[in-house]
């Protein structure tokens, strides 16, 4: 019998492959057997956004981020923004992955380059 978490971990071997389509299937499938798995919307909005896919990516990790708080979810929206070009929405999910981990380098890094543009 499949199950959701098959289902990511065949999405993530075609991710790290570099086919995102592939992957994109897969953890469509994912979220189709559990719509409360996590991974699978992030991991979902990382492919989109690998393909240039920002809007997608954004809905993807705002679904993370509704089933769970954490500071990488916010930070993928974060930069997804930040990508799209939607500096002003970047920066409240940048400083909050902040608050919730101090040490968060990336939200960091993508901050310092909101600063260097005037945001």
């Amino acid at each position: 019998m499949e199950n959701s978490q098959q289902h990511v971990t065949q999405g993530l071997e075609h991710k790290n492959n570099g086919n995102h389509k592939a992957a994109i299937t897969e953890f469509n499938k994912a979220i189709k057997l559990d719509s409360k798995n996590e991974n699978a919307y992030a991991f979902r909005g990382g492919s989109y956004g690998s393909l240039g896919d920002w809007d997608k990516a954004i809905a993807d990790y705002t679904q993370a981020i509704a089933l769970n708080k954490k500071d990488d979810n916010y930070v993928d929206r974060g930069i997804a923004y930040f990508m799209a070009g939607k500096y002003k929405e970047a920066r409240p999910d940048l400083e909050e992955a902040l608050r919730l981990n101090p040490e968060h380098t990336n939200a960091k890094a993508v901050l310092a380059e909101l600063a260097k543009i005037g945001y």
